[in-house]
């Protein structure tokens, strides 16, 4: 089948007062050009306000939807043989697959 050639119409291009800038003039300074010193400085204020310890406790808020909830409203209007199937995929774990190929099963 032979090609046919069309005209590009001008609106595609770019308009003539358009400047292309280089990527020096593009992009804001690197962040890691600060002295080590200062990189490692703003890295430890925050555990001023913030300590390690706070960070494994987590409690979830009143207004959170419960999980299960969430599930089970997401099931409304499918088909409901299908439903247990949906359920196991979501249970197993994805890292199950990869022990079992790695046993040979």
């Amino acid at each position: 089948m032979p090609q046919i050639k069309t005209k590009r119409s001008n609106s595609s291009r770019r308009p003539k007062s358009y400047s292309q800038k280089s990527a020096e003039e593009k992009l804001e300074p690197f962040q890691g050009q600060l002295p080590i010193s200062e990189r490692h400085a703003a890295g430890k204020a925050p555990r001023d306000h913030v300590s390690r310890e706070s960070h494994g406790d987590w409690y979830r808020h009143s207004d959170m939807p419960d999980p299960v909830e969430i599930v089970m409203q997401a099931n409304k209007g499918r088909q409901a043989h299908l439903i247990p199937l949906r359920l196991a995929r979501m249970i197993a774990s994805p890292n199950d697959r990869q022990v079992q190929a790695m046993r040979g099963q």
